[in-house]
């Protein structure tokens, strides 16, 4: 007999993507409640799903191809910048999409338009939780068909040994090592049980939700372009497109923009003469009320004028191909984008009557998408191009507006404008609104140094009730950053940027104390 003659079976363990899966999610959980819980954020997101992409990569992508790897990785690091300069909610959306597109493209399903590929990273956090739970246990369900041995009952028998000697051995190494025995002391049960509360348990089961899906990753299923009906749902379609012909039949588009040529004309004109030509309002009415009231409305005007035109002048229709149904467009898109104008010239007076915020200059981005928009559909009939070609450009376009917005400290933009506008039209402008400077944050301080430094240097007084006011809120905003400096996981570029200003500015205003008593201490 050879000495190959009786080999007893040897269990051959592989973790199954379940498994992983699992481990990753626990040691994610504890990441999130060490970076996250009662704490504020700033690199510790960064950190975060850096450590979740790797997760994803060990549970998903260890059989992808080097290619997808890398084009991951790089989507990844590109949405992951904007956390580095400021942990804002658009750099967090970008930090969401980002990981999701990674987690997409190692499993392949990063496919189909722009439009598709966002609503499947959309899907990843709606949806994606439970597709994933399903999913899982479907998996879970296979195994036991397969074998007993791959049993929930069977798999915890075998680690009831390895923990009970493990817990053996540790009691051992604790009597002989006094340094092991210190440790486990120093492990308070009680203390353990009384930091676990309601609240941080559900905080460690929205850290399970969030990014179960990236690791486990499933996809929605996509429904046919053509699926087969039965009789009655042809007739039923059949008489919804007969419908829909009636409505948006060439007679009635032609009529339509013919009416909405005349009505915009007449808003259009007004426009002009009030807001470009100079024309007195009516009495009782100033510009700054004649500019607010229209801002907005306007711009929910130019937007369902821009779905008409979409929905009337679809791609291959008879109206499409009407040279005087084209014209109309062409001059009903164009006083559009004038209305769209008129309306950032209306919040710029309203802006320079009163003062800027965020929401208004989120509104003249806005504004300016919608003039994008408004000439890319003109672009898409001219060019005979498709829907998808419109929404593709229009997305992109949003994403690289977006992508910068990330990156601006509008906190300083708008506190800066604010402040020198108030400062050039001191008896013109009531009073600043002080309180909202300090309630845009430390991002700030710069701007209050600039305005009470320019006071200096003009020799006017600093005892008004504004610069007292800006003064103190520069002194409690200074003693928050220094204060929320303690903690690492607030980092970000654009704080450490302050806080280099902030100690700079210290070391200047110190050798001012050399004309005086020296500093105590």
């Amino acid at each position: 007999m050879t000495d190959h003659a009786y080999q007893p079976a040897m269990p051959a363990w592989r973790p199954s993507r379940l498994q992983i899966c699992m481990v990753a999610s626990l040691l994610l959980i504890t990441l999130a409640d060490w970076l996250f819980y009662g704490r504020r954020i700033g690199i510790s997101v960064l950190l975060f799903l850096v450590a979740l992409a790797a997760f994803s990569l060990v549970a998903n992508g260890l059989n992808a191809r080097r290619r997808d790897i890398g084009i991951a990785v790089a989507v990844l690091a590109i949405a992951l910048v904007p956390l580095v300069e400021s942990a804002n909610m658009l750099a967090l959306a970008f930090g969401a999409a980002g990981i999701g597109a990674f987690a997409l493209i190692l499993t392949q399903n990063w496919q189909g338009s722009l439009a598709q590929r966002l609503d499947e990273v959309v899907g990843l956090y709606l949806d994606g939780p439970w597709r994933a739970i399903n999913a899982a246990l479907s998996e879970q369900r296979g195994h036991r068909v397969i074998g007993t041995e791959h049993t929930l009952a069977s798999r915890i028998e075998l680690w009831v040994v390895p923990l009970l000697l493990c817990g053996v051995f540790l009691m051992l190494f604790a009597a002989a090592n006094p340094l092991i025995d210190r440790w486990l002391g120093a492990v308070s049960i009680d203390a353990i049980l009384r930091s676990l509360n309601g609240q941080r348990a559900g905080f460690w089961l929205v850290a399970a939700f969030v990014t179960w899906p990236l690791l486990y990753v499933t996809v929605r299923k996509r429904r046919a372009t053509k699926a087969a009906a039965t009789d009655g749902t042809d007739i039923a379609a059949s008489e919804q497109k007969q419908a829909r012909r009636a409505l948006l039949a060439d007679g009635t588009i032609l009529r339509s923009l013919v009416l909405f040529n005349l009505l915009f004309a007449l808003q259009s004109a007004m426009d002009i003469a009030y807001l470009w030509g100079g024309v007195a309002l009516p009495d009782g009415m100033t510009y700054a009320a004649y500019a607010h009231r229209g801002a907005y409305p306007l711009m929910g005007t130019a937007l369902l004028a821009a779905c008409f035109v979409l929905v009337a002048l679809r791609p291959g229709s008879s109206a499409e191909r009407s040279p005087l149904i084209r014209r109309l467009v062409y001059l009903w898109v164009a006083q559009n984008v004038l209305l769209v104008i008129s309306s950032i010239l209306r919040l710029d007076l309203y802006v320079a009557a009163y003062s800027l915020t965020l929401l208004r200059v989120a509104a003249f981005i806005w504004m300016g998408l919608v003039v994008f928009g408004l000439v890319m559909i003109i672009a898409r009939i001219a060019l005979n191009r498709p829907n998808g070609w419109l929404v593709n450009g229009n997305l992109i376009a949003a994403g690289i507006v977006l992508y910068a917005c990330s990156l601006t400290n509008f906190a300083d933009i708008i506190a800066r404008y604010n402040i020198t506008h108030f400062a050039e039209k001191a008896g013109q402008i009531r009073h600043l609104d002080t309180r909202y400077v300090w309630k845009l944050g430390p991002g700030t301080i710069p701007a209050i140094d600039a305005y009470i430094a320019s006071r200096r240097e003009s020799d006017e007084p600093l005892d008004d009730l504004t610069s007292l006011q800006l003064a103190a809120y520069r002194k409690a905003l200074a003693a928050k950053e220094e204060l929320l400096r303690s903690d690492w996981r607030r980092w970000t570029f654009r704080g450490d940027r302050l806080w280099r200003y902030l100690q700079e500015q210290r070391a200047a205003s110190t050798p001012e104390l050399k004309s005086g008593q020296p500093a105590e201490g």
